[in-house]
């Protein structure tokens, strides 16, 4: 496992992040918009050439509504700004 990795998703677990992700729909939903996303991660290495060496992320968001999906004009902004 690569230290840089490591450091990179304990700086991501320390704090509540919200995230967009896509469904395989194309939709874009907004996730963790009230308390952000508490996340987990676990690192796993097999023991054969053949066998992965892994993050397994896990996050959890909590909210008091269903997450909003994002109409196209705030995909094309977000889209223009993670690009």
């Amino acid at each position: 496992m690569d230290a840089a990795t490591n450091a990179e998703f304990n700086l991501l677990v320390a704090g509540y992040p919200s995230a967009v992700v896509v469904d395989r729909n194309g939709n874009y939903i907004a996730l963790g918009l009230d308390d952000g996303i508490d996340s987990t991660v676990v690192a796993s290495t097999g023991g054969a050439k053949t066998d992965g060496n892994m993050y397994t992320l896990t996050g959890i968001a909590t909210t008091k509504d269903l997450a909003p999906f994002l109409d196209s004009a705030t995909q094309t902004s977000f889209l223009a700004v993670v690009s």
